[in-house]
C-alpha cells in the first residue's frame, strides 16, 4: 500500500516537472530531504525547491520509462530533454532516480546518469570531456549556480 503511494508521489514529481510546476514539486519533499546528482548535493526542502525552480524556468520535457518499488526504495528511469542554458546545447539525459520516503514525503532523492555522455552533450569538445571526467568541475559550477539562485531568490535560504 505504501509502495503504491510512494510510486504515485514519484509520478506526481515528474508530472509537475514536465509541467514546470516547481512549487508543487517542492511540496512532495520532506523539510529535511536530501538531493544528490552528478552536480548538486543539497540539504533541505528549500534548497531542493530552489534547484527545481531554476530547472523549471527552462524548456525541460520529461518522460518516465519505468517506476518500480525495490524494498523501501522507489526507482524511476526517466529521460529529460532540455536546452542546457549555459551553452544552449540540446541534452537528452537518461536518469536513474532512487527515492526514500518519510511520512509520505521524499526524504532522499539520488539521481545518476552517464556523466560523460551528459557533459559531452551539454558542453561539447574538450570542455565536455573534462566536465564529464572531473566531478569537481561539475560540483564547483553547481555551487556557483546555487549561490546565484539564492541571491536571486532569498526565500530559499
Amino acid at each position: 500500500m505504501m509502495k503504491d503511494l510512494h510510486t504515485d508521489r514519484v509520478r506526481q514529481l515528474y508530472g509537475f516537472l514536465h509541467e514546470h510546476q516547481h512549487g508543487f514539486m517542492a511540496g512532495l519533499y520532506h523539510e529535511q530531504a536530501t538531493f544528490r546528482d552528478i552536480a548538486f548535493d543539497l540539504q533541505g526542502q528549500k534548497r531542493i525547491h530552489a534547484m527545481w525552480h531554476r530547472i523549471c524556468e527552462g524548456d525541460i520535457i520529461v518522460e518516465i520509462d519505468s517506476i518500480e518499488a525495490v524494498r523501501e526504495t522507489i526507482i524511476a528511469h526517466v529521460v529529460d530533454r532540455y536546452t542546457f542554458t549555459k551553452t544552449l546545447r540540446k541534452v537528452v539525459n537518461r536518469i536513474t532516480s532512487q527515492f526514500r520516503f518519510c511520512n509520505g514525503l521524499i526524504i532522499e532523492h539520488h539521481d545518476t546518469c552517464n556523466e560523460l555522455d551528459w557533459a559531452r552533450q551539454a558542453f561539447g569538445g574538450i570542455q565536455g570531456e573534462l566536465a564529464g571526467r572531473l566531478g569537481v568541475l561539475r560540483r564547483r559550477a553547481a555551487r556557483k549556480l546555487m549561490n546565484q539562485i539564492l541571491e536571486e531568490h532569498p526565500e530559499y535560504r
